[in-house]
């Protein structure tokens, strides 16, 4: 959001010295791709559970990639045990994530993203499960990694 960039933004100025080049927008990866940008990297951390077509936002995702670059994705895994815990708890019972920001259908399993990216020539590095734990008194949650993909997984 435009709340966003601008807090970003601030944040960079000042640390303009030790941050030159970066820009921040805000734009759709179509949009970058259209203008010619290329990445070394690519993040698409929380993203991919939003978006109507992921099999198209994935596709950009690799199309914005320098030669040799690398796509990073971090969602939900299509499960019953990622709508209990990812819509259910988050957003019902704890209120960690607003009610009705997450749509199940829209989740999708790393064996998808691993066809997707690797049908646009990429090579997965690494996928592995992660864990988010809220903390009560914060509110916050806090990440870390898991051999479980059951609910959230990340992926390179």
């Amino acid at each position: 959001s435009e709340v966003n960039i601008a807090a970003a933004e601030h944040r960079r100025a000042a640390r303009a010295a030790a941050l030159p080049g970066l820009e921040y927008r805000h734009a759709t990866a179509e949009q970058l791709l259209a203008e010619g940008y290329a990445f070394d990297v690519v993040v698409a951390s929380e993203v991919l559970e939003h978006v109507v077509d992921a099999a198209a936002f994935l596709g950009t995702a690799a199309c914005l990639l320098k030669p040799g670059g690398v796509v990073v994705v971090s969602t939900f895994n299509k499960t019953i045990l990622s709508y209990i815990l990812g819509i259910v708890a988050a957003e019902e019972i704890l209120g960690v994530a607003p009610r009705g920001a997450h749509d199940w259908n829209k989740f999708v399993s790393p064996e998808f993203v691993t066809e997707v990216l690797e049908g646009h020539g990429l090579h997965i590095l690494d996928v592995t499960g992660v864990v988010a734990f809220p903390n009560p008194l914060t509110g916050q949650l806090h990440f870390s990694r898991s051999p479980l993909q059951h609910v959230n997984y990340m992926l390179a």
